[in-house]
Parts: structure tokens; C-alpha cells; sequence
């Protein structure tokens, strides 16, 4: 549905950054993060993004940081161009023309050139402050996942998680999950492996994330990070393109792949600021 929208607009304060210097004895270490941002429209919202990556020092724990645009070449309502915005942030810019809507994530996955991703949309705000507590939930999501053990963690705020959380909003209303979204449960339950005993477990201590078997967690990508070369392998030729939506039918192919997931305080808050009028705008 076309939504629109009156686009402020907005005064965008250049923002730089210091890359850190990973260097040992004078060799360049592994690209182990890229931070991959999926972008459509939305000025506002998206400087707001990447601002808040590059001052809340989630810019500095990634190896390569990126934005892919879809619809690249149409200009934000003030004429600012896509790739002025993304550039003035210090990340670097990609896209194509069309739409591609929820397979935007093969879009990322194609330009990430390290062996995680975190993949995120733009409106997806790094919400806490203290660049410490960002670092270590990364580390803590890459321990579990260079583990093998665990093939995606979810990053979205527990607390401040941001509107809609649907899966929030069904528990507040009494609805029922069926044990296909059990590992939700970490939005309003303080243990949710004492809550579903059977499923779900602790799999790290501090910060805490607890796991469950992906027919215990649905499809997901607010925010997620994985493995780049697992997702083209196992999770890539379950999503073809055109209008796929991962809403109608996949959670069964998504539960029987027999993935662990985890999710634990979580770093991204749900925040959409603005839409450019006449677009269409997946659902979240």
C-alpha cells in the first residue's frame, strides 16, 4: 500500500569516524563482521541509522560497513541522492534500481566480503549508548556463532525493542504462539528457559542469550546476525525472488532446516521516522 508521507527537511550534520588500526606484526587480520544496512526510503530515518553506528561504536567493531540501496537511483524528495547520504557517514554505498523487498537480503548477503553479517534495515536504531556494552553483545554473538553450535542470533532490544513487536503485542492480548515463537518469550519473560524448560536454554552466561531450535524460533530478520557463506548455502535457495514474503508458508521450511537461534539483550530498537511518498514499504 502506497504510503504518504510529509518529508521533513532534515539538516544532516556530517559525522566522522576513527577506524580503529587492527594491525599484527604488520598483516592485516581476517574480515570477520560486515555490517550490512538494507535501504529504500526514509531520509530522516536512515541518517538517523547510520549516525547512531558510527557515535554508539558499532561502526568500529565491524571490518566493512555497507549500505545496499534498492530504487539506488531515485533522489530523497529534497534531491539529496542515496549515495550522498550513505557516503557522508562513512559507509560505503551500493544498489540497483528496482525492488526487491524482502529478498533485500541476498542483496546484502552478495556485497558482504566478511564471514558474519550483521544484517539490518534501516530503520533499525542502535539503541544502546556505552560503546562497551555494543561491543561486547558482538563479541558474544560471534563467540556463539564461531562456536558452531549456533547459526543465527537475533539482535533485537529486549527492552526496548521499538513498535510493533508483534510477537509482544499477541502475548499482551493472550494470543497463542503455538511452539513455532517460543524463543520470543525473552520480551517479557525474565527466564525464558524456565519458562519453556524443554526448548529453550541458556547458551551464554554474560551477556545472556538463550537458544532454541529454529522450529522453537520463527523466520526473522530484525536484526539478525550469521554466517555469510552458511546463508548462501542453506538458507539462500529456500528464498526465491520476485514476491516472496517469508510471512506465507516458510516457517515450515525454516523449521525443518533444524538451525539453532539465539537472542539475548539485544542491540536494535524499531524505529521508523519517515517514508519518501509513493513508496510501498514491506511490512515488519
Amino acid at each position: 500500500m502506497a504510503v504518504a508521507a510529509l518529508i521533513l527537511v532534515v539538516h544532516l550534520v556530517p559525522s566522522t569516524r576513527a577506524r580503529p588500526v587492527r594491525r599484527r606484526h604488520g598483516h592485516r587480520p581476517p574480515c570477520l563482521l560486515s555490517v550490512g544496512v538494507s535501504g529504500l526510503h526514509g531520509l530522516q530515518t536512515m541518517d538517523t541509522t547510520l549516525r547512531s553506528y558510527v557515535e554508539r561504536g558499532l561502526a568500529n567493531v565491524a571490518d566493512q560497513t555497507f549500505v545496499f540501496y534498492q530504487e539506488a537511483d531515485k533522489p530523497f524528495s529534497n534531491g539529496l541522492t542515496k549515495r550522498a547520504l550513505v557516503q557522508r557517514h562513512g559507509f560505503d554505498f551500493y544498489g540497483h534500481a528496482t525492488n526487491s523487498k524482502w529478498v533485500s537480503v541476498h542483496d546484502v548477503v552478495r556485497h558482504a566480503r566478511c564471514k558474519y553479517v550483521v544484517f539490518l534495515e534501516e530503520d533499525w536504531l542502535l539503541f544502546p549508548t556505552n560503546k562497551t556494552v555494543v561491543r561486547d553483545e558482538i563479541r558474544a554473538a560471534l563467540a556463539l556463532l564461531e562456536s558452531g553450535k549456533v547459526h543465527v542470533v537475533r539482535e533485537r532490544s529486549r527492552y526496548h525493542s521499538g513498535e510493533p513487536n508483534h510477537a509482544l503485542l499477541m502475548h499482551e492480548r493472550g494470543d497463542s504462539f503455538g511452539d513455532t515463537h517460543l524463543l520470543h518469550s525473552v520480551f517479557w519473560s525474565e527466564d525464558p528457559a524456565k519458562l519453556h524448560p524443554s526448548r529453550i536454554w541458556r547458551c551464554h552466561q554474560s551477556p545472556p542469550y538463550w537458544c532454541a531450535k529454529s522450529a522453537n524460533a520463527d523466520f526473522s530478520l530484525n536484526p539478525v546476525v550469521f554466517g555469510v557463506d552458511w546463508w548462501r548455502r542453506v538458507v539462500q535457495p529456500l528464498m526465491p525472488g520476485g514476491d516472496f514474503n517469508p510471512d506465507l508458508g516458510f516457517h515450515g521450511q525454516w523449521g525443518a532446516l533444524d538451525v539453532t537461534v539465539a537472542q539475548g539483550m539485544g542491540l536494535f530498537m524499531h524505529n521508523r521516522l519517515d517514508r519518501d511518498p509513493d513508496v510501498d514499504a514491506p511490512p515488519h
